[in-house]
């Protein structure tokens, strides 16, 4: 069986604000979509998801 070449890969980062915040740094979700083509033509799809929050600070 072979296994057709990939020939893109694409991705998205969508975010969506949140109607009521998790949390005072967690106003909206970040979604990553990606869309990978082989050379047939055909795709698949995938996403991930994560809210937004900020990272602690750094310190040395």
């Amino acid at each position: 069986m072979s296994v057709p070449g990939i020939a893109s890969i694409r991705t998205r980062l969508i975010t969506i604000p949140l109607r009521r915040p998790w949390g005072a740094d967690v106003t909206d979700v970040r979604v990553i979509e990606v869309v990978v083509a082989d050379v047939s033509g055909q795709q698949g799809y995938g996403f991930s998801w994560t809210p937004r929050s900020a990272a602690p600070p750094c310190r040395r």
